[in-house]
């Protein structure tokens, strides 16, 4: 069985793979100042009982993939692979500097060709990103805005009397009172933008594209979007990072 690691901004996610299949999931929050005694804690009380074989690790913040790695590889008795563009992907690049592409948004793109192509992938997590996929399976560029709980956090740090909220449903645009005047600006306000950002990337790939989200607020945004997403995927970057691993493993870069 394999582990694959997600390391964002808010949190680090854990998938077990057998094969294909992803048989179970973990989360702790990323900047937890036990976070080292808890991922312990979960390799050695919840991942012992699966034979694991190998592992891989991606991650946005710097240094806690090698920290990771150490656990890992300690605890398991592995050699666990650290995402990087030395790794075999199969991705086609058309962008200015590869090196800049988020290693979350490497594994992202990886799963497009589960699905026709051209594809919009958004993640929907501390920052909102759009992977762009051409025709031709190239990625192409992308996208990033603020992230939902970034906006809630932001206009409540820089102003006076605005209280910091959480994601929940709000049935009407026009708000009546400070919470939902808030909750309208930053979940509909969210929802319109990713609706308007689709529009422009179909009108520069000349063709309409599917769109692809994961992210934890994928399904609940969708919901006021003009046009859903087309397909839903919580797990897309545990499932890239699992399907590079097996791309370098069973056929090393440079094979």
């Amino acid at each position: 069985m394999i582990l694959a690691v997600d390391i964002g901004n808010s949190n680090v996610t854990f998938g077990i793979f057998d094969s294909d299949i992803i048989i179970e999931t973990n989360r702790l929050i990323t900047h937890s100042s036990n976070l080292d005694a808890e991922i312990k804690v979960l390799f050695k009380d919840y991942f012992q009982k699966y034979n694991i074989e190998g592992a891989i690790i991606s991650s946005v913040v710097k240094d806690l993939d090698k920290k990771i790695k150490v656990i890992a590889d300690n605890i398991f008795n592995i050699e666990s692979i650290v995402l990087d563009l030395t790794l075999k992907t199969d991705l086609k690049l058309k962008v200015d500097n590869p090196q800049q592409i988020g290693k979350d948004r490497l594994a992202n793109a990886v799963c497009h060709k589960k699905y026709p192509c051209p594809a919009i992938i958004i993640d929907i997590g501390t920052a909102t990103t759009f992977d762009i996929i051409d025709k031709d399976g190239y990625f192409t560029g992308g996208i990033i805005i603020p992230g939902v709980n970034m906006q809630f956090e932001a206009l409540n740090h820089y102003t006076s009397l605005l209280p910091k909220l959480s994601p929940k449903k709000i049935d009407h645009v026009i708000g009546k009172n400070t919470e939902d005047n808030i909750l309208s600006g930053v979940i509909r306000g969210h929802a319109c933008a990713i609706s308007g950002l689709v529009k422009e990337c179909e009108k520069e790939l000349g063709q309409r594209a599917v769109l692809i989200a994961t992210g934890g607020l994928s399904e609940f945004i969708t919901e006021y979007m003009e046009r859903p997403f087309d397909y839903i995927d919580k797990n897309l970057t545990l499932n890239g990072l699992n399907i590079i691993y097996k791309l370098n493993k069973l056929c090393p870069a440079g094979n």
